[in-house]
């Protein structure tokens, strides 16, 4: 029905009836009959007819404009049974309401909407009255019951008027008036019964449905009426009969229609004049109420007040200080908000729609005011990384060494991605510019440096300092800064694949090896039994001697095939590709194929390297051994691998060390170096526990242990043959260092004077020149800004060559991650993490808190060095208003003890989880603004695999989770992974824990993300927990990312970011 007031509420049912309207309009066929509406539209004369014929006057009264009185004129009045009943019962008339006549009759039938359907009786009293829009069927319902004269509506007007006023009457009787649309007289019999009543009378359970039960409790108890007024006054009363969440509940709609009213200017139109003093008592008894959001209704009377006042700028300040703490009732204001203060010139407008739009709680909201406000821009959205990246230059220094001087050049570019060319000079202590780009403009007569691109060469005497002006070469003389053309020299490329000799070039013939004199040009098929899937490659083939060679090929035909669709090709397409999946019997195999030419066969034979079956085999490089391969032998149960060497001449293998380590070795530590003609080989073991390298001989004796103690000794950077010296990371030596800084060390190949050369406690990055003396050492923290210092190899410290300035990226309002510390679930393994707080953090404020994880076993994501741009976004995702935190778990990195690392195998589902729920539980316990009743985790791939076993597993501790392209499932997961850290036996009989498994477990929310194309976690994990949570009929978000791998590209990363941030908002906050 139409409502003869503004009331925009009842917008929405217009809308409906209005596209009801059109898509009715052109269906309904046409009716024989129709209800016979007087041509005469003057009531009176319909009176006088009903008189003579003893019958009732029907009224439709409508107007021209309402779309409720044409549906029922089209739908209903044409209806034969409908025509057929009224007509031969009653006369009938429409009354356009805004002529006179209808005026008069809005006055004396109290109608209030449209169409109001009037029965009189011939003397013109009303017998019945129903309004809107109803079908034949009900509509029908109603005149039966209007043409019995003692029907309800007659019935009850006729108590009334002679004078009942019980409570059991007057309670329906007002709510017929409010049904018939009789809104002022239904106000006004409310008004005169509550004030009949005492206060514990008018407080009663059965009263109740005047103030806040009923479907009309916006007219009845709205803004400006006496049952509004009285409820404010006497809360107290109420509060002893009416459920406190009820009670809170109507509170808090009466604010909110009360500042929409008055924003609105309804208040003032149907009310009376804003009065501040008024507002200000309302303030005052609201805020000694006891109720939810009283802080929300406050703000919402406060700015009523401050607007009788007319200080738009006070009340716009209001809004912005109270908005971030609003639901989504309240928020809906902030259209009122906006037509109050003029749309974007609203006091504080931009900064109101940038804290609405990081809410996310009302996307129509949201879509509104990006419209008007185009330039408000939500925190999260400011610290995402690509508006960071914009905010920061170089952080780290990659030097290029000169292959015997002390001497390098880098280069150093700023937020713009302007760079400027540096030289460092060991020897003298000298830094450098390479490069005047003002002189070298000035030289070329032009302005544009657009075309400049630099390329510095090193050569006998130092470094050139080379550049191109329009694909021009040039060099560019730094003592004089002047340019000059660059000579042009023929540069002589060796040939690639050519025997030692130069007498061969090894070539490919499709998927065989093909040998070409290269003076006669005579070719030789060296192979013919590759294949699509088992082929030679020239990359993976090598000489020895002048005319011999060995290849390593790996043989994929039994390797099975997965398949991902891409739905956005013109036709969808599907993609095969070679998957391992944990037990397979199919596997790749990799064999060596000896070819001796020297000795007269030109055909690849194969050599048998193998020792168990299945067991992969890795060709190491050896400096000098030019008739022998060392290579590794790994038994596919993860457990033991030899090192071994093979004899090219002889065609015998030696095994040099055969290394066992249970449950399994740590390979991604494992690093095995062999200098000095195979005679000094560094063999890294975590055989006691931890982590160090081994010095053997070329037989296999071990000579000695290089380094030992409890810490765990990481890459070897670099050796020094002639001095015999190892540099190598390591972890965890320094007591009071965080155990995953890295530190670099050198000791001697005998294990003797091991010595820190990177005494900050940082993590530190270093780059060693090529002639062994000098290094360059990127040191930082997490929250400690980085620093680039040149130091010479025994450890003395050179100069700072590079203090990357950070100063536009603080400006942007950028703020460091904080390092902390927890204990493990164990109460005696220290855990290290970083966290992340919103920019604008409160510490009396209780702020929800949001794991990200990872479980490694391979890393953790816990940064130890100055990092931006994590790679999860979690700088955007504090600006939501959380604590975002990520720390490390026993089994998570294998930079700590072998006990560490190993912690989690053969439990690849469940292991990381305790320590995350202990880590957060302190958390609570030592910062008083983390709330551990709301907690959340993310994680993406095993992290994703971890956040949702997490919310299944403590369903009542974590109370969201956001899981993207997790490997739910590893028995479908890479053969690799799951063998390893899971485990498998000797009958390749593999177990493992899925999540689906956990489903019925499930309470909290649940937002699973996956790719479409990921070939690495297949999109099918993700399916087989949908179908799961299907089953077992829980709710769950899904977000599927079309033509997306494991890692998302723009814009479906920056999607699924803002989606990650709207799920966490929507169920933490």
């Amino acid at each position: 029905m139409n409502i003869s007031t503004n009331n925009h509420k009842w917008m929405h049912h217009l809308l409906l009836l209005a596209l009801l309207w059109g898509a009715m309009g052109s269906s309904i066929h046409a009716q024989n009959r129709s209800i016979n509406f007087e041509n005469d539209s003057l009531v009176s004369h319909a009176l006088d007819k009903a008189r003579e014929q003893g019958k009732l006057v029907m009224v439709d009264c409508y107007t021209t404009w309402c779309v409720p009185c044409k549906a029922l004129s089209k739908l209903v009045f044409t209806v034969d049974s409908v025509a057929d009943f009224i007509n031969e019962r009653m006369v009938s008339v429409k009354l356009n309401m805004e002529t006179h006549q209808g005026k008069e009759y809005i006055r004396k039938y109290a109608v209030g909407a449209y169409p109001t359907i009037l029965f009189l009786n011939p003397d013109g009293g009303l017998q019945f009255k129903f309004t809107g829009y109803i079908p034949a069927n009900e509509f029908m319902k109603k005149v039966r019951e209007g043409l019995n004269p003692t029907n309800k509506v007659a019935e009850m007007n006729t108590r009334y008027a002679a004078g009942e006023r019980s409570g059991d009457f007057i309670r329906p009787y007002i709510m017929l008036k409010m049904e018939l649309s009789e809104f002022n007289d239904a106000i006004r019999i409310d008004t005169t019964y509550l004030k009949s009543l005492s206060r514990e009378e008018a407080a009663s359970k059965e009263n109740w449905v005047l103030f806040g039960h009923s479907h009309y409790q916006t007219r009845l108890s709205g803004p400006g009426t006496y049952a509004q007024r009285y409820l404010f006054a006497h809360f107290d009363d109420f509060n002893k009969t009416i459920q406190r969440d009820t009670l809170s509940q109507r509170i808090n709609d009466m604010c909110c229609e009360m500042a929409e009213w008055v924003m609105q200017g309804w208040y003032k139109r149907h009310v009376g004049e804003l009065d501040a003093k008024e507002f200000d008592t309302y303030l005052q008894q609201v805020k000694s109420m006891d109720i939810e959001n009283k802080e929300c209704s406050m703000a919402l009377i406060d700015m009523c007040k401050h607007i009788a006042l007319n200080d738009k700028k006070q009340v716009g300040k209001i809004l912005l200080e109270n908005v971030d703490r609003m639901n989504a009732q309240f928020q809906q204001t902030i259209f009122a908000y906006c037509n109050y203060g003029g749309y974007s010139k609203a006091p504080y407008m931009k900064e109101i729609a940038a804290k609405v739009i990081e809410m996310n709680l009302l996307p129509n909201l949201v879509s509104f005011l990006r419209s008007i406000v185009p330039d408000a821009e939500a925190a999260e959205m400011r610290y995402e990384q690509p508006q960071l990246q914009k905010q920061i230059g170089t952080l780290f220094v990659v030097p290029f060494f000169h292959p015997t001087k002390s001497l390098c050049w880098w280069y150093e570019e700023t937020p713009d991605k302007q760079k400027t060319y540096y030289a460092y000079d060991a020897d003298t202590r000298s830094k450098f510019a390479l490069y005047d780009e003002n002189a070298i403009l000035a030289e070329l007569h032009v302005q544009d440096a657009s075309n400049l691109s630099y390329s510095p060469e090193f050569d006998d005497e130092g470094i050139v300092s080379k550049f191109s002006y329009q694909s021009k070469p040039y060099v560019y003389d730094r003592a004089h800064k002047t340019i000059r053309e660059a000579e042009e020299k023929s540069i002589h490329y060796p040939i690639w694949g050519a025997s030692p000799d130069s007498l061969f070039v090894l070539g490919q013939d499709g998927y065989n090896l093909t040998l070409t004199n290269h003076k006669t040009g005579h070719q030789t098929l060296l192979s013919t039994n590759g294949s699509e899937r088992n082929a030679y490659s020239t990359a993976d083939t090598h000489w020895f001697g002048n005319h011999s060679l060995y290849t390593l090929k790996e043989d994929k035909r039994s390797v099975r095939q997965l398949a991902t669709l891409n739905q956005l090709y013109t036709v969808p397409t599907a993609i095969n590709y070679d998957y391992e999946l944990p037990g397979d019997t199919g596997i790749a195999h990799q064999d060596l194929y000896i070819i001796d030419v020297e000795r007269g066969d030109s055909t690849a034979r194969m050599v048998n390297l193998h020792k168990w079956k299945d067991d992969q085999i890795q060709l190491l490089q050896a400096a000098g051994c030019k008739n022998q391969i060392f290579f590794i032998r790994r038994k596919r149960t993860r457990d033991i691998m030899e090192l071994c060497r093979f004899d090219l001449n002889s065609r015998t293998i030696k095994v040099i060390v055969h290394e066992e380590s249970k449950p399994i070795i740590n390979e991604d530590m494992f690093s095995c170096k062999i200098v000095n003609e195979g005679n000094d080989i560094f063999f890294w073991s975590d055989r006691t526990g931890w982590g160090h390298y081994y010095h053997y001989d070329r037989n296999g004796k071990l000579l000695n242990a290089v380094t030992n103690g409890n810490w765990t000794a990481g890459r070897i950077t670099y050796i020094d043959s002639k001095s015999k010296q190892i540099y190598l990371y390591g972890f965890g030596r320094e007591k009071n260092v965080n155990p995953n800084f890295q530190q670099l060390y050198r000791v001697g190949f005998d294990g003797k004077n091991i010595k820190r050369l990177t005494p900050e406690n940082k993590s530190h990055n270093v780059f060693i020149s090529k002639n062994g003396k000098f290094l360059i050492d990127n040191s930082s923290t997490i929250n400690c800004a980085p620093q680039v210092i040149a130091r010479s190899t025994s450890g003395e410290l050179k100069d700072t060559i590079c203090t990357p300035d950070i100063s536009r990226l603080l400006d942007y309002g950028w703020k460091m991650p904080e390092p902390f510390k927890v204990m493990a679930a164990d109460g005696k393994t220290e855990l290290y993490g970083i966290m992340w707080k919103p920019f604008d953090f409160d510490p009396n404020k209780k702020y929800p808190i949001i794991s990200q994880v990872y479980p490694g076993p391979f890393t953790d994501t816990v940064w130890s060095d100055f990092t931006v741009l994590d790679k999860y976004d979690n700088t955007a995702l504090a600006q939501r208003g959380f604590i975002v935190v990520c720390f490390g778990h026993r089994g998570s990195s294998p930079h700590r003890s072998a006990a560490y690392y190993k912690y989690g195998h053969g439990n690849l589902r469940d292991y990381a989880l305790a320590d995350d729920k202990a880590g957060i539980e302190q958390l609570g316990k030592m910062y008083s603004y983390i709330d551990t009743t709301r907690v959340g985790i993310v994680g993406h791939s095993g992290g994703g695999m971890m956040a949702a076993t997490a919310l299944m597993t403590y369903p009542d501790f974590y109370k969201a989770a956001v899981a993207s392209s997790g490997n739910y499932d590893n028995r479908i997961y890479n053969r690799t992974w799951g063998e390893t850290y899971q485990g498998i036996g000797e009958e390749l009989n593999f177990q493992v824990a899925t999540v689906q498994a956990l489903v019925k477990n499930l309470k909290g929310h649940l937002m699973i993300a996956t790719g479409d194309g990921d070939q690495n976690v297949h999109p099918a994990h993700t399916m087989r927990l949908v179908n799961e949570l299907i089953l077992k009929k829980k709710d769950f978000d899904l977000l599927f990312l079309p033509n997306q791998g494991h890692h998302y590209e723009e814009p479906y990363e920056r999607y699924f970011q803002q989606k990650k941030r709207d799920f966490f908002a929507r169920w933490l906050k």
